[in-house]
């Protein structure tokens, strides 16, 4: 709990992720070879907080993204009832921008 509690810097989130490390490894424990658990267990914890951490990373939006800034996307996206209908939309709104910025100034 100590290492967790360290790398999360927050208890209840340190009691979860203990939590989910000690279900991995008792899940795991067939394949533990060594003579020594505690260095088995705390690569568990520690590849148990990476993984949480890169979900949590990859299901939080970007602020600022480019979807989140252009409202008239997601407007064209909204607007469409079918995904056929929005491809067909987005496909007209590149092919006139590709026009535009091929334009010479």
């Amino acid at each position: 709990y100590g290492f967790a509690r360290w790398l999360t810097r927050d208890p209840v989130t340190a009691q979860d992720l203990a939590q989910e490390a000690m279900l991995r490894a008792l899940r795991y424990f067939h394949a533990f070879l060594g003579e020594e658990a505690r260095p088995w267990l705390l690569l568990i914890l520690r590849n148990t907080w990476v993984d949480q951490r890169a979900k949590r990373t990859a299901d939080r939006p970007v602020a600022g993204s480019r979807i989140e800034r252009d409202e008239p996307v997601c407007s064209v996206l909204a607007s469409a009832g079918t995904a056929a209908q929005a491809k067909r939309l987005l496909d007209e709104r590149c092919t006139l921008v590709r026009s535009l910025v091929g334009t010479p100034a």
